[in-house]
């Protein structure tokens, strides 16, 4: 199963991959595209901030790199009983219809709204996956570093999978993946569950 999430921001495109072998040895490849959210602060007295959203991520952009306000997302966990580690994507495409542009000095109110939600099939039934691989490409390596980060904490710190499970690394300056292989490094034992979400969302943005 192949995902293919692009995104439209201006300040920072990128694409993510999502590849790993499931239950019935097939593959497939599906596109979502994100849409983007960017807020700009051009502030003379102060340092330039931007915050964009991706896939429900919120990063804030410096002159000196790239951090994570809010975490995309992919979320992971870990059974220390069964060895099973839990991988789950939410996606988040916007419509492509839904684009504007806002300035000023006035407050602005973003409002958004579920459309749909609906379940992806490769996520029906449990330890369905041998091995899963994310990857990001961007053409910011500031953006792809936080991503890197973010994904590393999330799989490791917070959902406490042991390394020796897994690796990340950056194959350049704008791209990164995170490939987990589980108990099993062989990939012959299904020891990953593997869920997916797909969120439609419509969203408008509104002066003060």
């Amino acid at each position: 199963m192949t995902v293919t999430l692009t995104n439209y921001n201006t300040l920072s495109s990128a694409s993510s991959n999502v590849s790993f072998t499931d239950e019935y040895e097939k593959e497939a490849t599906h596109s979502i595209p994100l849409g983007s959210l960017e807020y700009s602060a051009s502030n003379n007295y102060w340092i330039p901030q931007n915050y964009y959203y991706q896939n429900g991520g919120v990063f804030l952009q410096q002159n000196d790199g790239t951090s994570t306000k809010l975490p995309p997302t992919i979320t992971f966990s870990y059974n220390a009983t069964d060895g099973i580690i839990g991988v789950k994507i939410i996606e988040l495409p916007f419509q492509q219809t839904n684009a504007g542009n806002l300035g000023g000095n006035s407050p602005a109110q973003v409002r958004t709204q579920v459309t749909g939600i609906q379940n992806l099939s490769y996520s029906l039934t449990y330890a369905n996956t041998k091995w899963i691989n994310v990857s990001i490409s961007s053409n910011d390596s500031r953006g792809a570093a936080a991503w890197f980060s973010t994904l590393d904490n999330s799989a490791n710190i917070t959902a406490g999978i042991p390394r020796d499970y897994y690796r990340n690394q950056t194959s350049s300056g704008s791209q990164i993946y995170l490939y987990i292989f589980g108990r099993d490094s062989s990939n012959t034992l299904y020891d990953i569950h593997v869920e997916g979400l797909r969120a439609n969302l419509s969203a408008t943005v509104q002066g003060g």
